[in-house]
């Protein structure tokens, strides 16, 4: 897939929470790194996972330079939401449950919206 061209587009930041979703996360992930938006920053909190969520999740921020990764204690996903929302630079903010994955067109198709409308 293109991106979009990465300078021509405000940043849209992705908050990602995640707790102990080591089998699906990087479904997720791969959904949102796959993006035909590319002027993306994506944050992922890692809300006190006791399985390999975070290395899953560290594995995928060695290879793609717009993720973020924040580990916390647990703290439940509302404490999540809002560590990613204070990390978060984009002019746009998206949140996706670290248990689904998107369409790869979402974020143009949402920032689209916004812009139109």
């Amino acid at each position: 897939m293109q991106n979009m061209e990465k300078y021509e587009y405000p940043l849209i930041s992705v908050i990602i929470p995640c707790f102990n979703l080591e089998k699906v996360i990087g479904k997720c992930i791969e959904s949102i790194i796959n993006q035909t938006y590319g002027n993306i920053e994506i944050i992922i909190v890692n809300d006190g996972s006791v399985d390999n969520s975070l290395a899953v999740i560290e594995g995928y921020a060695k290879e793609d330079k717009r993720i973020i990764v924040i580990d916390q204690p647990n703290c439940g996903v509302g404490a999540a939401y809002n560590q990613g929302l204070k990390k978060s630079t984009g002019k746009f903010i998206y949140i996706v449950d670290g248990d689904n994955y998107v369409d790869y067109d979402l974020v143009k198709v949402l920032y689209n919206h916004i812009t139109e409308n």
